[in-house]
């Protein structure tokens, strides 16, 4: 079905009555009413993903995907940022030096605090997926930011592989 059947004012093979009242000047409206929402609406739609179930998760990508499209990119940013606080991620800056002296901290962990770098490590990973959805909209600042956020993750990943691999080795 082509886009334009949608907002003519009697659209092809459709049969919703509603559809057939629908005039392109009705659509705009809607659109533009959709758009001026449209951040307040991918906030809510960015929590209910990210606290729903991975089957979910999949069905919401679409929705969260054209909501990322009326909204700024300010406004993803917004989200995003507030996203990683809330999960207590804002770990983003890091160098090289400070993540090695976290790794030789790992040492003394304990088993609670092994969960709770896997609760951390599943909240990271929904991120993840959030963000490999918004970033078709996003500006070249915005990606930045992803890709630090990704980037930062790789090097604690990364590091703490390699000590949990010497320590294997003593």
């Amino acid at each position: 079905m082509e886009l334009s059947a949608l907002f003519s004012s009697k659209p092809n093979n459709f049969s919703c009555a509603c559809l057939e009242k629908c005039s392109k000047n009705n659509a705009c409206k809607t659109m533009k009413v959709l758009a001026s929402h449209s951040a307040d609406l991918l906030s809510t739609f960015a929590d209910y993903f990210l606290e729903s179930s991975p089957e979910k998760r999949s069905h919401l990508k679409d929705a969260l995907r054209c909501l990322a499209q009326l909204s700024s990119s300010t406004s993803i940013r917004e989200l995003f940022v507030s996203l990683v606080k809330k999960f207590n991620l804002d770990d983003t800056t890091r160098d090289p030096e400070n993540l090695e002296c976290q790794t030789d901290e790992m040492d003394g962990k304990d088993e609670k605090s092994t969960d709770a770098a896997e609760g951390l490590n599943d909240k990271r990973s929904v991120l993840f997926e959030l963000i490999s959805t918004l970033a078709e909209a996003a500006d070249e600042d915005l990606l930045d930011i992803f890709f630090g956020f990704i980037k930062s993750y790789l090097l604690v990943f990364l590091l703490i592989s390699v000590f949990v691999a010497s320590k294997a080795q003593l």
